[in-house]
């Protein structure tokens, strides 16, 4: 990354935080105790023109959400539901077999 592209991410990052800003995007608040913050990354997208030179870059601010504590797993919940679905589809089934007979 040259100086140029370090002054376009610059720029884009002063642009998000602006819009952030006003929309009112962000609080900030206080920690509660014994809690860690979830951190967070820049990602950057890049508008090229014609000839292939980066014009502008877009920046976003994303939460990285690996640190948040996961409560209820899917799988756990899917896998219920998909044996009550079976369980549902077999009944519909042998309910079908003994009407045809």
């Amino acid at each position: 990354m040259d100086l140029e592209d370090g002054k376009l991410q610059k720029e884009s990052i002063v642009e998000e935080m602006a819009y952030l800003d006003k929309n009112e995007a962000l609080d900030l608040v206080e920690l509660p105790a014994r809690r860690k913050p979830i951190g967070s990354k820049w990602v950057f997208k890049k508008n090229m023109n014609k000839k292939c030179k980066v014009e502008k870059y877009k920046a976003r601010l994303g939460a990285k959400g690996y640190s948040q504590e996961l409560v209820i797993h899917f799988g756990d919940i899917f896998f219920i539901f998909f044996q009550c679905y079976l369980l549902l589809d077999y009944f519909f089934l042998l309910l079908l077999l003994s009407i045809l007979r």
